[in-house]
């Protein structure tokens, strides 16, 4: 379980994982998002793709970006609504987006301390997860 140190000039850190198992794998990004980047993120997704929403907020090389892409409208509002609000609510807002074979998937999750990030990585006889890049942007 990789734990990061977020510096006060940090404004947002992403770290992106790997899943691998029998027949299957997925990529996560894992994006921790402070106020205001938070909200600049939910903008961004509300009036672009999810694509362009992590180069633009966080830096992320465009290998990473594409996987990140094709949201269904409502679903993609309903992650918006909740960044925004938890963006209102707390320092940071911590969004996970999982793609595989099945779609892409997002948890939205209060980020409290915004002076670390920790990711949960997922490690058994049959799957390995490892980090594949972590990108800060300040």
């Amino acid at each position: 379980m990789p734990t990061y140190t977020v510096q006060s000039d940090v404004k947002a850190l992403s770290v992106v994982t790997r899943l691998v198992a029998p027949s299957f794998s997925q990529d996560t990004c894992h994006s921790f998002l402070k106020g205001a980047q938070a909200r600049e993120f939910a903008r961004e997704l509300r009036y672009s793709s999810v694509e362009t929403a992590l180069i633009i907020i966080l830096g992320l090389p465009s290998i990473y970006t594409g996987i990140f892409a094709g949201v269904y409208t409502a679903y993609k509002q309903s992650i918006i609504d909740k960044i925004i609000d938890y963006s209102d609510l707390y320092p940071g807002v911590y969004v996970k987006t999982i793609k595989s074979s099945y779609g892409t998937f997002y948890a939205v999750e209060p980020w409290t301390d915004t002076t670390k990030a920790t990711v949960t990585l997922t490690n058994s006889d049959s799957a390995t997860e490892r980090v594949l890049d972590v990108t800060y942007k300040k």
